[in-house]
């Protein structure tokens, strides 16, 4: 008997399951939001439920989850050339070289945002940006090379980060062996590149269909062809390219690139500043029991907060949202609705969150040829740790 009761308790707990599962998979997002039910995990999704659907839109924070992203195989014109094969996942704007890939996040905040996955000893080709990008080592040891063919270079170890200027000549490539890791890049305003001499070409060679200028045929719809006035004709490939000539780049020393070069151990912010706004990227390490508390930024501020490692518990208005862990993304939106957005740290380790507070919606779609970088931080940020009532540091 007591063992045929126990064998019902685990079939009737196993059905519970099964019709919350099918609930779940059958159920919208939105519908399970508007129902206060919790959002599975490993999902991309609104973390703050809508309690009444007759309330006004409310303007909500998001978490991407690294595990359940996309990872895109093709989506970059030189990912076709077998040293710069890679898995690319989108957050923000475009990809460059690809305008139809999906981002992870609701909207743009003036900035393009990705992840790469990348082999040992593989990376991009060399190309130029008209805007200054970032690359945050997310793990792994990298080489950033610039100049002409690519000959000067500096190494990132785990969490550094460097800005290269607009219109230097510049690459990427993961020189730890045996194990493949993350860059992530962050390229304000316009998602646009200029490939260096014969790029273009050696990815046609093994199979890319592009435009003269590099941009993946593949990716194009035909909604957005005819959105954009053209046809399949306009974009085929004419047999020559336009990328860029030997001569076009701006030469940088090896000192000039140390000065934009931020070191994890030094704790020492980046910031990038520019007439349309701001772009301030900096490391916080939570201890057990430490807080981040982003409630000290003007409105109209967007933060971007990615867990480089260890977890985190999210909450909003003192209402738990949910978990993070390495390489998530939690995205805090500029005039969001919740007063308070905390991030706390339960478990013995340590948690290092990069922090990306940014002001640059006005870039959205431009060009900026206007860049200072600095270590400066910034008077009008007031982000700040803390330590929530409950907590025990």
């Amino acid at each position: 008997i007591f063992f045929r009761s126990v064998a019902r308790i685990r079939m009737d707990t196993l059905h519970r399951m099964l019709q919350v599962v099918e609930k779940v998979w059958a159920t919208p997002l939105s519908a399970l939001e508007a129902k206060g039910k919790e959002i599975p995990s490993g999902v991309l999704c609104r973390l703050l439920p809508n309690p009444d659907v007759n309330d006004p839109p409310q303007i909500l924070p998001e978490l991407a989850r690294y595990q359940t992203l996309a990872q895109l195989s093709a989506s970059i014109l030189d990912t076709y050339i077998p040293r710069c094969r890679r898995l690319t996942q989108l957050h923000f704007g475009q990809i460059v070289s690809n305008p139809d890939a999906p981002q992870a996040f609701n909207e743009n905040v003036g900035y393009n945002m990705t992840y790469n996955l990348v082999e040992p000893f593989k990376g991009n080709a060399l190309h130029i940006h008209p805007a200054v990008e970032i690359f945050i080592a997310l793990d792994g040891e990298w080489e950033i090379a610039w100049g002409a063919e690519g000959k000067q270079s500096t190494l990132l170890q785990p969490f550094d980060l460097v800005a290269v200027p607009a219109n230097v000549r510049h690459s990427y490539k993961n020189v730890k062996p045996h194990t493949a890791h993350n860059i992530m890049t962050i390229l304000p305003g316009k998602a646009s590149i200029t490939w260096a001499p014969a790029v273009v070409a050696e990815a046609r060679a093994h199979g890319a269909q592009c435009t003269d200028d590099g941009v993946l045929i593949d990716f194009w719809s035909k909604s957005k062809l005819a959105a954009t006035g053209g046809d399949e004709e306009d974009l085929s490939p004419r047999g020559s390219e336009t990328d860029e000539s030997a001569s076009y780049h701006r030469p940088m020393t090896d000192e000039a690139m140390a000065r934009n070069v931020r070191r994890y151990a030094s704790g020492q912010p980046l910031v990038v500043q520019t007439p349309e706004g701001h772009l301030c990227i900096r490391w916080h390490t939570l201890r057990r029991g430490d807080a981040f508390d982003a409630c000290g930024l003007p409105a109209d501020v967007d933060l971007l907060v990615v867990v480089l490692e260890g977890d985190t518990e999210v909450k909003a208005d003192g209402k738990l949202l949910g978990y993070a862990t390495r390489l998530d993304a939690i995205r805090i939106p500029a005039h969001t609705s919740p007063r308070r957005v905390v991030l706390a740290n339960l478990l013995p380790g340590a948690c290092t969150l990069l922090v990306v507070e940014s002001k640059m919606r006005g870039l959205m779609g431009k060009h900026c040829d206007q860049w200072e970088i600095s270590d400066a931080v910034l008077p009008q940020s007031e982000l700040k740790f803390d330590v929530p009532e409950g907590m025990v540091r």
